[in-house]
């Protein structure tokens, strides 16, 4: 099975693409600007996924092969003697190619082929025991009077047979026990699979083959006066037919192996990531641009046109900040690719040891690199975090939207709309935070101190621009050597010689280093210049006559308590521009990671392809019964477009077991710490463990030694998570686990756990009622509504006839296929049904019509107007987007049906003869109308599930996954913390403090410090490496960010979901979107600091030029002390927070009025932290000394805001992770105003004005102390 011996060179255009625009990433700005080059005029009419697929000739050969084997379906049927054995269904042995076309790898359709056969073999089994109990229940004396009277009546007829056949599918047979047995069995096997659609998606074809081939017997079978077992061959023959020459074509017409698929899955999103740089890098290029000329000049001013600069600098952040949202809508549809191919190529990892292959790689040696890209996706998406803060709505710069004629201070307003929230377009203006006095007056500082520093955020982005060009550029190439080298791999014909490829890796390597050293050396020190500039301009003066250190008159900059405050408050342009090269830092050291392990790997496996073997068979039912996307499994599925698949069910779940309270669902399992566990356990591996040995390959024992080595310590991550390992530890995780899960879920306040047979008999009883309510078991239960709507008159005496001769059966699947779970995705989903039979209809007659003109058309005809026909036809339904899989899908479906029938009728006797062409298209026209009418009917009776309650519910779940991610973070910086506490503790440092105003060696210091190191010591070295949780985090980071877009492709179905009750605030949900990104952005920075900032780091905080350990543990104990983010009251008030936001998101009930701002605590916080830390730093040097030493909080300040400490690489960490921690208070603040907005307030009169004057009384009061 060779899967790359018919590829050349230029299987893969778009990789190609992608690589030359990676190499080209040296090129200057100008040419970057040049205008493109005028596209053909083919292309600008197309879409561009057509454009895209039309250009590369392996969509060529994969579109050769699914309209190879849709026509030769559909030519198996022409003959005469074919169509009889093929029967009235013969058109199957084509629609099969339009249905799951073979347009995947040979692994994927095997499955795919094997699902929908054995789905079909288990409805033939279900309706054969249908049909043997309905004959069992018959009753037979009837029957035999029946049949004697219908051989009397037929018996002097010329053809007695068909004579026979027409009594029969008249009704005239039909019994009221056996149909009622036959109707048992078939909504029995409706719900059944309804159930299975919800919870096992990628089962989905086969259910639908299930349910037709049991409609065959539900309907036809109560017709027959005796059992006809072979009833399900009408649809198995040509369906066999068809998967045969589906398979044929995959083995014999450009075999691909998935191993060779998944290498171009990795060349794509590659390329996505490089793109995404080169995007990032433009973006920078166009905000340097902005207002140079004047910022310039402004910046030459004396201190006197500091308000003139003021206006200026806000225009000219207002200019970048449109920037930095065009920027944003550009990169998202590319960041939510980046995602989802990631998580493609994880969830087909597991697969790639399941089939046979011939590459210089082995499936094995492909999942290694699930774990770098995943890492250097991620990372990328960290990048974001720097245009939030240019283009935040809510940013430095925002006036305070605080309306006291229509938004009282009490809040008492805030639940009515007034025609000030709305703009011109009737669009929800953004929501506002109102700000205390307090934060008013922060502001107005931080302002007014840029403006003094005269150094705007556009003169340090256009720094920052021509800083980061170079990494950029050599990050790129990198990238593109990568790419160049799994494009020999995938595309061994005209490619360079295996050294020239090492040569190539190894030579952009050393670029992508040395230009990681420039940056980390000089180049991010051009970024301070400004501020030097300013200080020199004012000559180096200082207001009062301040001195240095050292005394002199002429301080140099950042050596007087003054310039380093001014810094400190106006810095705000700086230490945005860092969090931008900080976060590029970690995205170089992602490339270098994934460039080392490519080198290792190429060098191990050498120029010579090989034959791996399958070795991974048993990860077949991992794949299946998995809970990520179906990557092809699922091709019918209307939520196809959803990533997550049925996901959407589970929140669903969640709420009906919140509403009824403790002691069910998925929730009660597992609370809301528990499902931090439950995430650790689900996301502790980036990839399922292989405990098989490394495939001999020829090679010595050092070269199998080197391979183990390098597989084990890619898998370290893994292997050290929870439930992995050894058979015997996983028999043990069982057992821990069952216990955390006792531990730590939901109670039920209405009954203590059960404690006798009885009472779990009755649980028992209680979770399958609630699972009966359940939106799985619901969805089941509107599915045997709409069966048994349709199927009671193909069964009842005066309609089985007319049912027969007009096909009624497609009305029934049409309803069964056309059920959906909430409002917005069956509109949305019927309207595309039907936008794809209406199209179907006229390309089946333009077919039809122009092979047979007004006859019933001949062979050849047929054969080559459907040869032309099917290419367009074919080219939609394999290359498609998902968004218009439907229509596609129908487009194919009705054409064939279209021209199948109306062959079928006019060559084969038949009983029910639809007639040709435009009489078979109505016909259909009214099948799919009915299906489509009871499905709608059956769903929007009694109570339609909204899309709108799905949204909202599915943000408060994302809003506990938000909780639960912070709680992990806290976690990791926690158990950091305590082995410096504990090291405190060690050499004394407590007895000291402890020992302020008093003795210090008084006789409880032995004692006290002793329990301080035994008690802290041994749980934070633990705790500092607690397995798997570095994996669980990345993993929860992923799995948010998918959940992320799947509710904006929701956001969009709920805005055409009915709307009875009024318009649906779209804004507000759209915002809460980008809050959560926010979110999640911010606390992934906090992640990646503390694990920049730890000793032994998984980024490897050395990667910034710091081996010293003590530096790494002064800056981290710097920034504990001085953003207050560990105060136990702030991640208090961020745990209640958001747990208080999504619960009233999920139940809609109001939020109260009377609540401070996150923002303004974590400030006060962050300045009492700094008070005791510098107290403690003077009971100290008071212990030492034996004097007592003066100074305040800003003492630390000055030591932290020096050359010295700027050039340190680490004060980057400081910066980035100070950011998030404002970012992530600012966002949760706008966050509540938001919920406010859409669930009302509980008033509280007069707060506002209280807090306000209370909060100046303390002003005043500190001021005067």
């Amino acid at each position: 099975m060779a899967g790359h011996a018919n590829h050349d060179a230029g299987d893969d255009n778009t990789t190609k693409a992608h690589a030359n625009g990676s190499t080209g990433a040296g090129a200057n700005r100008d040419d970057r600007a040049e205008a493109p080059q005028r596209k053909p005029a083919w292309r600008t009419l197309l879409p561009d996924w057509a454009v895209d697929n039309l250009t590369q000739p392996r969509s060529w050969r994969i579109w050769f092969r699914c309209w190879l084997s849709a026509w030769a379906g559909f030519v198996l049927m022409i003959p005469q003697s074919s169509l009889r054995v093929l029967g009235q269904a013969a058109f199957f042995a084509s629609m099969i190619s339009f249905m799951a076309p073979p347009n995947m790898p040979l692994v994927i359709s095997l499955m795919l082929y094997a699902i929908i056969g054995l789905g079909a073999c288990f409805g033939w089994a279900w309706g054969v025991a249908a049909m043997a109990a309905a004959n069992a229940a018959r009753d037979q004396t009837v029957n035999q009077q029946r049949l004697v009277v219908a051989q009397q009546g037929i018996a002097g007829t010329t053809n007695p047979e068909a004579q026979f056949q027409a009594v029969i599918f008249s009704g005239r047979f039909l019994d009221t026990k056996s149909s009622a047995v036959h109707g048992v069995f078939l909504m029995l096997l409706a719900y059944l699979c309804g159930v299975v659609q919800v919870k096992l998606p990628k089962l989905k074809m086969g259910v639908i083959f299930t349910l037709i081939i049991a409609d065959i017997f539900g309907s036809y079978g109560p017709l027959f006066p005796f059992p006809r077992y072979t009833l399900g061959t009408l649809f198995m023959i040509p369906l066999g037919c068809g998967v045969a020459i589906a398979l044929a074509t995959q083995l014999l017409v450009f075999p691909e192996t998935l191993n060779y698929a998944w290498q171009l899955q990795l060349l794509k999103l590659i390329g996505l990531n490089a793109k995404l740089l080169e995007q990032h890098q433009s973006a920078l290029d166009r905000c340097a641009g902005v207002l140079d000329a004047s910022l310039d000049a402004s910046a030459q001013a004396s201190a006197a046109d500091v308000e003139a600069f003021q206006r200026l600098a806000k225009q000219g952040e207002d200019e970048i900040a449109s920037i930095a949202r065009s920027h944003e809508g550009a990169v998202r549809p590319m960041q939510l690719g980046t995602v989802q191919l990631a998580g493609a190529l994880a969830d087909q990892a597991p697969m790639l040891e399941l089939e046979a292959s011939y590459s210089r790689l082995s499936g094995k040696d492909l999942r290694t690199f699930v774990l770098p890209i995943r890492k250097l996706s991620v990372r990328l998406l960290s990048l974001n975090a720097f245009w939030k803060h240019l283009c935040d709505e809510s940013g430095i710069h925002a006036a305070d939207q605080y309306r006291t004629d229509q938004y009282d201070d009490d809040g008492a307003a805030a639940h009515q709309w007034h025609r000030s929230d709305f703009d011109e377009k009737r669009h929800l203006r953004p929501a506002r935070v109102h700000e205390s006095q307090t934060m008013r007056r922060l502001r107005h500082r931080v302002l007014k101190a840029e403006a003094e520093q005269h150094v705007s955020l556009v003169s340090l982005v256009r720094i920052l621009a021509s800083v980061t060009a170079a990494p950029v550029a050599a990050n790129r190439r990198a990238l593109a050597s990568v790419l160049t080298y799994f494009s020999t791999v995938a595309n061994w014909k005209k490619s360079p010689t295996f050294e020239a490829l090492i040569e190539e890796l190894y030579e952009s390597q050393r670029d992508l280093e040395k230009a990681k050293e420039q940056l980390l050396s000089d180049e991010r020190m051009k970024l301070l210049q400004p501020y030097i500039d300013h200080f020199r301009a004012s000559g180096g003066r200082v207001p009062g006559g301040e001195r240095d250190r050292d005394g002199n008159a002429a301080p140099a900059f950042l050596d007087t308590h003054i310039s380093i405050l001014q810094l400190r408050i106006g810095g705000r342009p700086f230490f945005v521009s860092l969090v931008f090269v900080t976060n590029l830092f970690d995205v170089i050291d992602s490339t270098l990671a994934l460039q080392r392990h490519t080198i290792d790997m190429a060098e191990r496996r050498g120029a010579k392809n090989r034959l791996w073997m399958p070795t991974g068979l048993r990860s077949i039912w991992k794949v299946l019964s998995g809970k990520k996307g179906a990557q092809g499994l699922s091709k019918l599925s209307s939520d196809h477009n959803n990533n997550d698949g049925f996901e959407r069910t589970e929140e669903l779940d969640d709420d009906i077991a919140e509403r009824r309270g403790p002691g069910g669902g998925r929730d009660a399992e597992e609370g809301s710490f528990g499902s931090t566990r439950s995430s650790l356990r689900h996301y502790s591996s980036d990839d399922d463990e292989d405990d098989d040995e490394d495939d001999e390959d020829g090679a010595d024992g050092s070269d199998v030694h080197r391979r183990r080595t390098a597989s084990t310590a890619t898998r370290d991550e893994e292997k050290a998570a929870p439930g992995k390992g050894p058979a015997k530890k996983r028999g043990a995780n069982k057992h821990a686990s069952a216990a955390e899960r006792r531990r730590y879920h939901d109670r039920d306040p209405d009954a203590l756990p059960p404690s006798g047979v009885l009472q779990r008999v009755g649980r028992a009883l209680g979770a399958v009622y609630y699972f009966a309510w359940s939106p799985a078991s619901v969805y089941g239960l509107r599915n045997v509504v709409a069966t048994f709507a349709i199927w009671i008159i193909t069964v009842v005496p005066s309609s089985a006839g007319f049912a027969y001769q007009n096909r009624a059966i497609w009305a029934l699947i049409m309803a069964q296929t056309g059920l959906a779970l909430h409002g917005g995705e069956l509109i949305f989903s019927l309207s595309l049904r039907l936008v794809g039979t209406v199209l179907g209809l006229l390309a089946g007659m333009v077919i039809w019509y122009c092979s047979t003109g007004s006859g019933n058309g001949n062979p050849y005809g047929i054969g080559a107007a459907t040869a032309v026909g099917f290419v367009p036809l074919i080219f939609i339904r394999a290359f498609a987007p998902m968004t218009l899989l439907l229509p596609a899908l129908m487009l194919g479906v009705t054409t064939v049906l279209i021209v199948g029938y109306s062959w079928i009728d006019s060559h084969l006797p038949v009983l029910a003869n639809s007639g040709i062409g435009v009489d078979v298209a109505w016909r259909r026209a009214l099948l799919v109308l009915i299906g489509m009418g009871v499905a709608f009917a059956v769903m929007i009776f009694p109570r339609l599930t909204s899309t709108r309650s799905l949204v909202r519910m599915g943000f408060a779940r994302n809003t506990r996954e938000i909780n639960t991610l912070w709680c992990m973070v806290i976690e990791k910086w926690l158990s950091t913390t305590r082995q410096d506490l504990a090291q405190d503790a060690a050499s004394g440092f407590r007895n000291v403090v402890a020992g302020v105003g008093t003795n210090a060696g008084s006789g409880d210091d032995e004692q006290t410090n002793r329990s301080a190191n035994g008690g802290h010591a041994g749980k934070a070295s633990s705790a500092g490496t607690t397995p798997g949780l570095s994996a669980a985090i990345r993993g929860q980071f992923v799995g948010s960010h998918m959940r992320l877009a799947t509710l904006m492709q929701q956001i969009g179905l709920a805005s055409v979901d009915l709307q009875l009750r009024g318009r649906w605030p779209k804004e507000r949900y759209l915002e809460l979107a980008s809050i959560h990104s926010m979110l999640l952005e911010s606390l992934m920075q906090l992640y990646i600091s503390v694990d920049a900032l730890q000793v032994t780091s998984e980024l490897g905080s050395a990667n910034l030029g710091v081996d010293r350990p003590e530096q790494h543990e002064a800056w981290r104990r710097r920034l504990v002390q001085d953003t207050g983010f560990l105060y136990p009251q702030f991640i208090s008030e961020v745990c209640l927070t958001l747990d208080l936001l999504g619960k009233s998101l999920r139940s809609g009930e109001r939020l109260s009025h009377c609540q401070f701002g996150l923002l303004e605590n974590l400030a006060r916080y962050s300045y009492l932290t700094r008070i005791v830390s510098e107290r403690q730093r003077q009971a100290a040097r008071s212990a030492t000394v034996g004097g007592a030493a003066g100074g305040g909080a800003d003492a630390v300040d000055d030591e932290l805001v020096t050359l010295e400490s700027l050039k340190d690489p680490l004060f980057m960490r400081y910066i980035t992770a100070s950011m998030s921690v404002l970012t992530l208070a600012a966002q949760l603040d706008r966050f509540r105003e938001v919920v406010k907005d859409l669930v009302g307030q509980v008033p509280l009169p007069g707060f506002d004005r209280h807090r306000d004057e209370f909060g100046e009384r303390a002003q005043v009061l500190f001021q005067k102390s």
